[in-house]
């Protein structure tokens, strides 16, 4: 297939063949392109996170050159200022990691969405029809995408007929994931995805530890660790329940469009 710069537009309008090649293309575009804008949103996830290390690095490394008290040995032993700026760092990198997964589906929704037409110009953006480029069709993650919508799909005790074709597609979709699991696949973006709910469930802890270690002097639980882990699992239920307020707000915003 030739490159995109390379047809005519009056050309395509005149053949349908060149019209749908160049259509094809312009989806395999888009589709490339989004793909290339998640990973820019994932590096600049990365470099975000890179900087707060590098903050609390620093914070650390002036807390033990001052010359006020003994260097910092652990964390119980930072001076209450320093956990304040703490709390406020690790609670940043917790609400930003929350929105930067959001906008991470984002992109991965609109690959998905170009896949899936790209899937369907398959078959008609060869010369010979019966031989189809068989691209995005024979790719794992299109597999796992129509596998998932078939199960929902016999889980509904579909008619006879329904059950007996969806049971065919479910044995091709299993087939093309089986041979690429024998292959070493990795989807990438599912990787990803886990690296960012990692990220945020680290900073939730860290926020949760900072905040108990701060709180337990004023309590006068120093030295209960009964108390610390009441005062922990207290903070590790705040950042959930920020983290529920912001999904349940979007849920929210999505079931008043549904409805208006």
């Amino acid at each position: 297939m030739k490159p995109l710069e390379a047809f005519n537009h009056e050309e395509c309008l005149e053949d349908n063949l060149k019209n749908n090649q160049y259509k094809y293309l312009i989806l395999l575009n888009l589709r490339d392109h989004e793909h290339t804008i998640l990973w820019q949103k994932f590096n600049v996830f990365l470099a975000f996170n890179t900087i707060i290390i590098a903050v609390i690095a620093a914070v650390i490394s002036l807390q033990n050159n001052s010359k006020d008290g003994p260097p910092t040995a652990t964390i119980m032993d930072l001076k209450p200022e320093v956990l304040i700026i703490f709390c406020i760092i690790f609670f940043v990198g917790f609400v930003c990691s929350i929105f930067i997964s959001r906008i991470l589906k984002g992109s991965d929704y609109w690959i998905e969405f170009w896949e899936n037409k790209l899937y369907n110009f398959e078959k008609i953006v060869s010369p010979d029809n019966q031989k189809g480029v068989c691209i995005f069709y024979n790719h794992p993650s299109r597999a796992t995408r129509d596998l998932e919508v078939v199960l929902k799909k016999l889980e509904k005790h579909p008619s006879p007929e329904e059950f007996t074709q969806l049971t065919i597609e479910k044995k091709k979709l299993q087939k093309i994931f089986s041979d690429a699991l024998d292959k070493n696949y990795v989807s990438s973006r599912k990787n990803m995805t886990r690296l960012v709910r990692a990220i945020k469930l680290f900073w939730a802890v860290a926020f949760s530890v900072t905040a108990a270690i701060f709180v337990c002097p004023v309590f006068e639980i120093t030295h209960n660790y009964f108390g610390f882990i009441g005062l922990f699992a207290i903070s590790i239920i705040i950042m959930w329940l920020i983290y529920y307020a912001v999904d349940k707000k979007i849920e929210m915003d999505n079931k008043r469009l549904l409805e208006s």
